[in-house]
């Protein structure tokens, strides 16, 4: 296998190439997306948040009382918990689905769950 390794010394000298490692090292920073959910009965806020555009999709083709009916569950699965959460779906066929890895964090009155598709 060869490497090549672009190095900002050599991009010192030379426009193009500097603009490149630029675009580059933005392409390698992952890009959060947000799913804002209010719950005005407990006056909560919460926030789905992952960086895979699979997930960030399918939240968006759940209703607003689907994802806030998710959020609630998140919230009290997560009540005794200060760890992760593996969360799979059952199929139609009684299979599970792939694991989605969720942690959770709270500033204020915004509750954040962080969500993760499994490798």
């Amino acid at each position: 296998m060869t490497v090549v390794h672009l190095s900002a010394n050599e991009a010192k000298s030379d426009e193009k190439l500097a603009k490149l490692l630029e675009e580059l090292r933005d392409l390698q920073q992952p890009k959060p997306y947000r799913t804002y959910v209010t719950d005005h009965k407990y006056e909560h806020h919460f926030y789905l948040v992952t960086t895979s555009k699979d997930i960030h999709l399918m939240l968006g083709k759940l209703t607003q009382s689907a994802r806030l009916t998710f959020c609630r569950y998140l919230a009290w699965s997560f009540a005794d918990l200060e760890a992760e959460l593996s969360l799979t779906v059952e199929q139609e066929d009684g299979s599970a689905s792939k694991p989605l890895f969720i942690t959770k964090s709270v500033i204020g009155t915004e509750i954040h769950f962080h969500l993760a598709p499994s490798r």
